[in-house]
C-alpha cells in the first residue's frame, strides 16, 4: 500500500516543486533531483540487481549531487543533508566501518570544499554572503557534521549489530521452532496414523469378537469379567452389565467349581497351563446348557488375565447321542443280518436232512397194514420230525428274506386257533396262577400275512408275557383298527395309514431299562438259556413284523409291559380253508416230471413220493444237467430246487429253460429262497412255492394245481 502511494504521490509532488524551484531560478537544482529520484527509483525497483549493488549505486549517485549542491550552494544547501545520508545508507548496508569511512571521506570532502570556497578559487552560484563562505562557518558546519554523523553511525552500528544478533537469534529460534513445528507435524501425523491403526485394529477386533461362533471372555485372576463378546450375552441371557457385575464362579455350572470357590481347574491356569473340558454353563433363568471350555493364561497391557472360550455343545451332544444310537442300531441290525444268514443257511440243510425224516416214514407207513407194531414208532418219528421242522421255521423267520406265503386273514381267527391249539393249553397248566383274558375287536379289519408265522409270533408274546407275571397276575391279548399319522416310539417314521394292532399285555414288574433296548437282539435272554428260552422269541416276533412291514411299540414300567404290533390293513377277502384232500385224488396219469436238486438223498425221496402218486420220474443233480437234458427232450413239469451250489441257482436254471421251452410249468421247491428270485420265476411262468420238508399232500395238490392250468 505505501509504495503504491509513493507511486503514485510522489510524482504529483515532485512536479510542484520543480515547478516552484523554476520559478525560483533554481533550473539546475530541479534537473539535478529529477535525476536523482529517476536513477533512485531504476536502481532501487530493478530486481536483478542485488541489494548491495543497489545500495552502491544509490551511495554513488547521493554523493555526485552532494558533492554538486555543496559547491553550487555552500554549506547550507541540501549536499550535507546528502552526506549524512550516504553515512547511513553505508552503515545500514555495509557496517559501523564503512560508515565512519564514507564519514570521514565526507569530511575531506567538506574540507577541501571549504578550502576552495575560502581562498576564492570557487564562488557560490546563490545569493553568497560572508557568512556562509566565511571559514569559521565551515569549520563550525563540518565538525558539527562530523559529531552527528559519527554518533548516528555509531548509534546505527550498534541498533544494525543489535538487530543483526536479534535477527541471528530470531532465525536461528525461528529455524528452531521450524524444526520442532516439523518434528511435532511428523509426531502429529505419526500418532494420528497410530491411532488410526489402532482403531482400526480395535474395531477389527471387535468385529472378530462379536462374530466367533462362541461365547468369548477375558476375566482377571479373581474371576472377574473384563471383555464378553455378544454371543456370551445371548447365551447366557445377560446384559452385558449385568455380566460385568459378576464373577466366573457365580455363572459356572456344575462340575467347575463351588459358588464362592476357584476350581482347581483355574488353578492349573494361573498357573500357567491351558485346560479344555466339558461342563454346564449357567443361564440367568436357572437353567443349564452344555458347553465346551477352553481357559488359557495370556498378558493383556502388561496385565496377566485369563481367556476363556466357551462353546454350546448341546446340538453336538445331541447328534453324537443319535449317533451312538444308530451306530448301536446299526451294529444290532448287522449282528441279526449275519445270525440270519447262518440261520438260513442252517436252515436250508436242516430241511433237506429232515426230509427224510418227515417224508420216507409217509410212505412206508403206505405199505404198512393197519395193525402193524412199527406204525406207532414211525408216526413218532414223523411226529418229531414235524416238530424239528417247527424249530427251523424259527431259523428261517429269523433269516429275513426267507419266501413265505402270504394270503389276507382275519387276526382274531389266528388268536382263537392258538388259543384252541394243544400249545396254549400246556401253557395254561404250566402257569396255573396266571389269568389269560381276551378283548378282540369284532369288526376287525383284514391283513395280509403268513398264519403260521404271526401265530408263531402270538405263541411268543403270549408265553413270554405268562413267564413275566410273578405269582399271579393277568395277560391280556386283544386287537383292534387303529389309524396312524405319527412316528411310533422308536421309529423315526411311519407310513401313514390304517393298521390292525395286536396287544399283549402283563401286569409283571416290567423290563428293566437298560434291558428294552435289547429285547429283540438274538440270544439276549434273561431266562435260563435251553431250560425255559432258547433267546430267539421276541427275535422271531421282530423279523415277522419286519416282514409283513409292520411296527412294534413297546411300553414298559413297575406296573407291567405291553407289547403292540401294528400290521397294515387290506381290504381283500380272506381266502376259503381247505380240507383233507383224498390221495387217490391227488394221483397222476404218468405225467413226466425233471426232478432238479443238488442233493441225492433230497432226489431219491422226490422219485420215491412221485412213484406213490403216479407220475413218472427224471432226476438230475444241477441246474447245468437240467437244461442239457431240456435242450432234446420234453417234460410235462420241472420240480425244481431253489439253492444248488456251487452251480447255478434255481432262478438262473429256469430263466434258461423258459428260452427253450417257453412256458414251461414248473414247481419251485426249496426250504430257503430270496423272496425276490421266488417272485421273479413266478413273474416267469412258474407255478407255486413248495416247502422244504413236503408231505405227499402237499406235494400232490402242487403238481396237480401246476398240470391243470
Amino acid at each position: 500500500m505505501l509504495v503504491w502511494i509513493a507511486v503514485l504521490g510522489v510524482p504529483i509532488v515532485f512536479i510542484s516543486f520543480l515547478r516552484y524551484l523554476k520559478i525560483g531560478g533554481l533550473f539546475v537544482l530541479a534537473m539535478h533531483f529529477s535525476v536523482y529520484l529517476i536513477w533512485v527509483s531504476i536502481t532501487i525497483f530493478h530486481e536483478k540487481i542485488p541489494v548491495r549493488t543497489k545500495a552502491l549505486l544509490i551511495i554513488g549517485c547521493s554523493f555526485l549531487l552532494a558533492v554538486t549542491s555543496i559547491m553550487k550552494w555552500g554549506i547550507f544547501g541540501t549536499g550535507v543533508a546528502h552526506l549524512i545520508f550516504i553515512s547511513i545508507l553505508a552503515t545500514i548496508f555495509f557496517g559501523v566501518k564503512y560508515g565512519i569511512g564514507f564519514t570521514v571521506l565526507n569530511l575531506f570532502v567538506l574540507a577541501v570544499a571549504a578550502t576552495l570556497f575560502g581562498s576564492g578559487i570557487i564562488h557560490f552560484d546563490y545569493n553568497p554572503n560572508d557568512f556562509s563562505t566565511s571559514l569559521p562557518t565551515w569549520i563550525s558546519t563540518t565538525s558539527v557534521y562530523g559529531c552527528f554523523t559519527l554518533l548516528l553511525v555509531g548509534c546505527l552500528g550498534r541498533l544494525c549489530n543489535f538487530m543483526t544478533v536479534s535477527i541471528n537469534d530470531l532465525t536461528s529460534r525461528t529455524l528452531e521452532l521450524n524444526q520442532t513445528k516439523e518434528q511435532m507435524e511428523k509426531e502429529i501425523q505419526s500418532r494420528n496414523q497410530a491411532n488410526i491403526a489402532l482403531i482400526e485394529s480395535e474395531e477389527r477386533f471387535r468385529t472378530v469378537l462379536e462374530n466367533l461362533p462362541c461365547g468369548v471372555g477375558v476375566h482377571d485372576l479373581q474371576g472377574r469379567h473384563l471383555i464378553v463378546n455378544e454371543e456370551t450375552c445371548i447365551a447366557r441371557g445377560y446384559s452385558r452389565n449385568e455380566l460385568m457385575n459378576l464373577t466366573v464362579m457365580e455363572t459356572a455350572g456344575p462340575g467347575f467349581g463351588a459358588k464362592n470357590d476357584v476350581g482347581e481347574l483355574w488353578k492349573k491356569v494361573e498357573l500357567g497351563a491351558s485346560v479344555t473340558f466339558e461342563t454346564q454353563t449357567r443361564r440367568k433363568d436357572g437353567s443349564f446348557y452344555d458347553s465346551e471350555v477352553h481357559l488359557t493364561k495370556i498378558m493383556l497391557g502388561g496385565q496377566a488375565v485369563i481367556l476363556s472360550m466357551v462353546f454350546d455343545i448341546t446340538e453336538r451332544k445331541k447328534s453324537a447321542e443319535v449317533l451312538k444310537k444308530s451306530e448301536e442300531k446299526l451294529v444290532r441290525l448287522k449282528k441279526m443280518e449275519s445270525l440270519g444268514l447262518l440261520a438260513g443257511s442252517v436252515a436250508h440243510d436242516l430241511n433237506n436232512v429232515l426230509s427224510g425224516i418227515v417224508s420216507y416214514p409217509e410212505l412206508i407207513l403206505l405199505d404198512l397194514p393197519e395193525d402193524s407194531k412199527l406204525r406207532k414208532p414211525i408216526n413218532t418219528i414223523q411226529e418229531s420230525g414235524y416238530r424239528a421242522v417247527a424249530v427251523v421255521q424259527d431259523l428261517l423267520t429269523i433269516a429275513r428274506g426267507v419266501a413265505i406265503i402270504k394270503e389276507p386273514l382275519n387276526l382274531n381267527d389266528v388268536i382263537i386257533e392258538y388259543m384252541s391249539s394243544p400249545e396254549f393249553s400246556i401253557l395254561i397248566n404250566y402257569h396255573p396262577t396266571v389269568n389269560f383274558k381276551t378283548g378282540l375287536d369284532d369288526e376287525l379289519l383284514r391283513l395280509i400275512g403268513s398264519p403260521i408265522h404271526i401265530k408263531k409270533a402270538i405263541m411268543n408274546l403270549v408265553s413270554n408275557a405268562a413267564e413275566a407275571v410273578e405269582n399271579s397276575g393277568n395277560v391280556t391279548i386283544s386287537t383292534s383298527n387303529r389309524y396312524v399319522d405319527e412316528p411310533l416310539s422308536k421309529y423315526e417314521d411311519v407310513i401313514s395309514g390304517e393298521y390292525v394292532v395286536l396287544t399283549v399285555s402283563d401286569d409283571g414288574p416290567g423290563i428293566a431299562a437298560e434291558n428294552l433296548e435289547r429285547i429283540f437282539e438274538p440270544f439276549f435272554t434273561k431266562k435260563v438259556m435251553g431250560i425255559s428260552g432258547t433267546g430267539l422269541g421276541l427275535t422271531v416276533v421282530w423279523n415277522t413284523v419286519q416282514d409283513h412291514s409292520g411296527y412294534i411299540d413297546v411300553k414298559s414300567d413297575k406296573n407291567g409291559t405291553t407289547f403292540e404290533l401294528y400290521f397294515p390293513i387290506t381290504r381283500e377277502e380272506s381266502r376259503s380253508k381247505r380240507s383233507s384232500v383224498p390221495l387217490d385224488a391227488l394221483k397222476g396219469n404218468g405225467e413226466l416230471i425233471l426232478v432238479v436238486d443238488d442233493i441225492q438223498s433230497q432226489r431219491e425221496i422226490s422219485c420215491r413220493m412221485l412213484d406213490s402218486l403216479g407220475y413218472r420220474h427224471i432226476a438230475v443233480s444241477g441246474g447245468e444237467e437240467a437244461i442239457e437234458y431240456l435242450k432234446d427232450h420234453r417234460v410235462d413239469l420241472v420240480m425244481l430246487d431253489m439253492i444248488m451250489p456251487p452251480g447255478i441257482n434255481g432262478r438262473e436254471t429256469y430263466e434258461k429253460v423258459a428260452k427253450i421251452h417257453p412256458g414251461q410249468k414248473a414247481v419251485i421247491i426249496s426250504g430257503y429262497s430270496e423272496t425276490e428270485d421266488v417272485a421273479a420265476i413266478q413273474k416267469l411262468g412258474a407255478g407255486r412255492y413248495i416247502k422244504k420238508p413236503f408231505n405227499l399232500e402237499c406235494l400232490g395238490l402242487g403238481i396237480k394245481g401246476e398240470l391243470n392250468k
